[in-house]
């Protein structure tokens, strides 16, 4: 375009905030690092090279950023000293396995309501998607997605909304909305089942058990008692997957722990 007799630069709508890959496809890298290297540190180069991504690809730092804002990786430092490791709800994804268990549903739906704009879109068709052509009006009209961005995006969240069942659970009022900054902000309230109960052990009174170490000191458990043999079976396995960053390797000797 010419402007008093100079060309005009044009700049590209920037769409929202939004992941490139699906739920799907990153809790499949997250399971291939998980595998590889378990629930430890790394620089991003060997998160990389573990789940088989190349790390001048372009495809690598848009999984990167996708697996970080599903929640599933944490992160710290920048640049050449930045290292990831698995989330605890990615930790939590990884030792429900690949089956269709609540608890798993229940994990991969905090992941996904992650971003803002699948929260969004879930709100709004809460009870059923409807065509693609619908959803990308929707993306280009309201939320001011950019063409080539929101043609993507319409097959990103149709795989992350049926992957994570996301159709199958109701929005319950809430004096305020959730947020799902961070793991411990996140919360059940507000979402339901649909035509079932809130997906929490609310109802078990929680109780603390006070755990004597050996050569002195105690440990303190805290639960909603009693649990299910699924739940007790799932803490024997975080235990067991966390125990390189509980447990230093030393021999006991009379009066130490």
């Amino acid at each position: 375009m010419l402007e008093n007799g100079k060309a005009k630069k044009t700049t590209r709508q920037r769409s929202p905030a939004h992941p490139y890959f699906s739920l799907k496809e990153c809790v499949d890298w997250a399971h291939k690092l998980y595998q590889q290297n378990g629930a430890r540190r790394v620089s991003v180069a060997v998160a990389l090279k573990h789940m088989q991504l190349g790390l001048s690809s372009s495809t690598a730092p848009r999984a990167l950023a996708a697996l970080l804002g599903y929640g599933l990786l944490d992160d710290t430092g920048i640049k050449k000293d930045k290292e990831v490791w698995l989330s605890r709800l990615g930790r939590s994804i990884m030792l429900q396995g690949r089956d269709s268990s609540p608890e798993r549903l229940e994990a991969l739906r905090d992941a996904a309501l992650k971003y803002k704009i699948i929260r969004d879109l879930w709100k709004k068709w809460s009870d059923g998607l409807p065509s693609d052509g619908t959803i990308k009006d929707t993306l280009l009209l309201e939320k001011r997605f950019n063409p080539r961005a929101a043609g993507r995006f319409v097959t990103v969240f149709r795989e992350t909304y049926e992957y994570a069942a996301l159709g199958e659970y109701a929005i319950l009022p809430t004096a305020e909305e959730p947020h799902y900054e961070d793991d411990d902000a996140r919360s059940a309230d507000g979402f339901q089942m649909a035509g079932g109960a809130p997906s929490s052990q609310a109802s078990s009174a929680m109780k603390r058990t006070t755990i004597p170490l050996i050569g002195g000191g105690e440990a303190i458990f805290e639960a909603p008692l009693p649990l299910s043999r699924r739940n007790y079976e799932h803490i024997m396995k975080w235990f067991d997957l966390m125990q390189q960053a509980l447990v230093i390797e030393q021999e006991w000797t009379q009066g130490k722990a």
